[in-house]
């Protein structure tokens, strides 16, 4: 008598991706009336390409426009996100609705697109169990993705993610012999990603480690005739990159704050970044992890750890960056999900020269490969009652990381929102004091007490030195302006208080052109006001 074991119960389907991907989605849609904030002010709001349509510029201009004056390193080139800025605007004016709904309902879309695609690549590494489901919906409610999906310009980030995750995935059933058209959906989703952000130009690598360690693969074989497969993709790389110096000249590859360091500083630069980033994807309790952690002695860029912190500190890198050779004998999958975690990062590390520190929608696409490594090694756990715990835990973290999510929301409706959300994490934080005051002054009518008082605050925390310029020239303003941007004559403008301002911000940092600008303005306009009398 033949006895037949039970067939295995059939894991969750297509119809539950489908309604975590909508319930992403759906999360998001708490910031469509949001307006824009920090970033999305300079690229998409002030943008005349962006709100003017100008279809034939998106391709040979940089991601800062040059047209309000950015002088900033990272200018970077984005074209593809750009393009989709401007098919929200065309969209919104034939539908008559406001742009920015238009830009966050995307930005929601393209969220739950991004579940979508990283659930093929969940299933590969767990199966059709109940546990891919757990995995995507901790990704789902994740509250570091905030930065990527309330901010606008938080779009590049969402595409660079469709292109790796598409990317890989095509590739990797063209490996399975599934067809060519693979391979060219594959090297067009690189396209994708690398045209809307550089953090998807890793991706020629992450193929290769798939090569290695997901397939059973070899050196001789990887460098034989399967290598004809990474042609498309470096066919991508080779036209990205010239476009790039061709619309960014020198600073396509040489810019930022970490430009100018040596190779050690470099390296422990991005080692702290990477020790920071892997803390906020465990515990994402940071709001904005890059603004709200710089010390008042360097207001835009973090300073390098010193003594032996520093040497502490490139260690720990050494042991995040080289951790994954330990696996690649005994756990190559394992191998794979560290070094796919860490490759995407890199463009914003500091190890290559273009990132301050380490900002929340960096970590976007890492944490995809981050919550499928921690599945898999709890599913490694003995005994089975571990695994239960675990998934209940998960659930947990998942309504956690909703109800921070949810609250996160408010803090990006606008720049006042946003700084005010910064000064309940970190009081101290000279970004958010004299970007309140800036905010305030701009309001219509000014409210040029609370301003004053913000902005002096932060003149309080930076100190007599040249960082605290920007506050200074400010709150010289509040003292001459009758609204902010508009200089009048008249009763009750402090033209002294002003002078004095100025002259104190000439003493401290006498190369600044915007303080001798302003003081000779407003001289030039007292005597006119006293020769009239």
């Amino acid at each position: 008598m033949t006895v037949h074991a039970p067939p295995p119960k059939p894991g969750p389907g297509t119809l539950w991706v489908l309604a975590i991907a909508a319930l992403g989605a759906l999360l998001y849609t708490s910031g469509l009336s949001n307006g824009y904030v920090l970033d999305d002010v300079k690229v998409v709001e002030r943008n005349a390409v962006v709100s003017q349509l100008r279809w034939g510029e998106v391709w040979s201009l940089p991601w800062w426009p040059p047209q309000l004056g950015m002088d900033v390193g990272a200018s970077n080139w984005r074209p593809l996100t750009l393009f989709s800025f401007l098919a929200d605007g065309t969209l919104a004016r034939s539908l008559g609705v406001a742009t920015n709904r238009v830009h966050h309902a995307w930005n929601a879309v393209f969220y739950g697109m991004v579940i979508l695609a990283l659930a093929p690549l969940v299933r590969r590494f767990l199966g059709r169990s109940w546990t891919p489901i757990l995995v995507l919906v901790v990704f789902a409610a994740h509250p570091a993705h905030t930065e990527a999906v309330f901010p606008v310009v938080g779009r590049a980030d969402l595409l660079g993610a469709l292109g790796v995750l598409i990317g890989l995935e095509s590739f990797l059933l063209f490996r399975e012999g599934r067809g060519g058209r693979w391979l060219f959906v594959s090297a067009l989703a690189y396209a994708l990603g690398v045209g809307a952000k550089e953090m998807a130009l890793p991706l020629i690598g992450i193929l290769v480690a798939a090569d290695l360690w997901l397939r059973d693969g070899s050196l001789r074989r990887l460098f034989g005739r399967e290598s004809l497969a990474y042609l498309p993709h470096a066919a991508v790389l080779l036209l990205y990159l010239v476009a790039r110096f061709q619309v960014l000249g020198s600073a396509a590859f040489d810019h930022a704050h970490a430009a100018d360091y040596s190779a050690f500083e470099r390296w422990t630069f991005a080692s702290r970044n990477a020790l920071v980033g892997l803390s906020l994807l465990v515990a994402p309790v940071s709001f904005h992890h890059l603004l709200t952690t710089l010390p008042a002695s360097a207001p835009y860029t973090y300073p390098l750890p010193d003594g032996a912190s520093r040497i502490l500190v490139a260690l720990g890198g050494l042991v995040l960056g080289l951790g994954w050779l330990g696996l690649v004998r005994r756990a190559p999958r394992g191998a794979f999900l560290w070094v796919a975690s860490l490759l995407p990062w890199l463009p914003s590390s500091g190890l290559l020269p273009t990132s301050a520190g380490t900002s929340l929608r960096f970590l976007f696409v890492p944490s995809a490969f981050f919550v499928i490594a921690v599945a898999c090694w709890v599913r490694t756990w003995r005994p089975q009652p571990w695994h239960s715990i675990a998934a209940f835990l998960a659930l947990v973290w998942a309504g956690w990381g909703t109800f921070v999510t949810l609250q996160r929301a408010e803090a990006w409706r606008d720049n006042g929102s946003f700084y005010e959300a910064l000064l309940v994490e970190e009081p101290r934080c000279f970004v958010a004091q004299a970007g309140l005051g800036s905010y305030y002054l701009m309001q219509e009518p000014p409210r040029i007490g609370e301003a004053r008082r913000h902005l002096e605050e932060a003149i309080r925390i930076t100190g007599d030195t040249p960082e605290s310029g920007n506050a200074r020239i400010v709150l010289g303003m509040s003292h001459e302006l009758g609204t902010f941007g508009q200089r009048h004559v008249g009763p009750g403008l402090e033209y002294d208080r002003a002078i004095e301002i100025y002259r104190e911000l000439i003493e401290i940092d006498p190369g600044r052109w915007d303080a001798h600008l302003s003081l000779a303005d407003v001289l030039q306009r007292q005597g006119e006001e006293l020769e009239a009398a």
